[in-house]
């Protein structure tokens, strides 16, 4: 299937549950692994519709509060998965929610940014074998506040 064919399959699919954008995007960003539906390669697709598949889709289910409950509790899982596999703590958490979202807490986050933060954190760890995302952002912050361009 080529990348038109998988963004209209999950377009249809989106439509046919009622999804939102903000479970939609979280979908991709954790599932998918990709901040837009053209990246997806052949995996990642199959992920998405399978959260598609579990939500309903082929019962022709039509997505409510209790589902998107139900998948806030998976996607604050698999933030604790990710913070864990990169040693960061809750207080970690809070300073990334707060540095990129102005929030103070992860759990204020709508499902699409915690999405990007899974994303994000993943994409980095495979980037960056043995560094710490903390410390980079650390680093980050002094040497912009040694040359005046603090954030």
């Amino acid at each position: 299937m080529n990348a038109n064919q998988k963004v209209q399959t999950l377009m249809e699919g989106k439509e046919k549950l009622g999804m939102d954008d903000e479970l939609y995007w979280f979908l991709l960003y954790a599932y998918g692994g990709v901040p837009d539906p053209g990246y997806l390669d052949d995996e990642g697709f199959e992920s998405v519709m399978a959260c598609f598949d579990m939500l309903g889709l082929h019962r022709y289910h039509r997505i409510n509060d209790q589902d998107k409950h139900k998948m806030r509790g998976i996607a604050m899982e698999l933030l604790k998965s990710e913070l864990a596999a990169q040693k960061l703590t809750g207080k970690d958490a809070r300073r990334i929610a707060w540095d990129f979202w102005g929030v103070d807490a992860v759990e204020w986050l709508d499902l699409a940014s915690i999405g990007e933060i899974i994303y994000g954190l993943e994409l980095w760890r495979r980037k960056n074998p043995g560094r710490s995302f903390m410390e980079s952002i650390e680093s980050d912050s002094t040497d912009a506040s040694e040359t005046g361009d603090a954030r």
